[in-house]
């Protein structure tokens, strides 16, 4: 690599920080405390279902469909609905 490709991959690395930390702060004002708190043990553990549940948070209080604070309970409603729509996979163990 080099000194050009290096910097803008630091400019996209700083780019995307900073629209990870304007999500955050909406969501805090959109979250209670718990709730937040959930969001963000979520993130660790699963970033792609703490994004897709975070845009659907954002989006849903864009639209009028949320008033904040929304509840931990509020919250893991919305996380059954998005884990009931993933195609569950099965294990099948066969004997011989």
């Amino acid at each position: 690599m080099d000194e050009n490709e290096l910097q803008e991959l630091r400019k996209k690395q700083i780019e995307q920080m900073q629209r990870e930390a304007q999500l955050r702060d909406v969501l805090r004002k959109i979250l209670d405390p718990k709730a937040f708190e959930r969001l963000m043990n979520i993130r660790i553990a699963n970033r792609e279902l703490y994004f897709q549940l975070a845009q659907l948070l954002v989006y849903a209080y864009q639209q009028g469909q949320l008033r904040p604070p929304v509840s931990e309970a509020e919250l893991l409603s919305l996380l059954n609905r998005i884990k009931a729509g993933e195609r569950q996979g099965s294990i099948t163990i066969k004997r011989k």
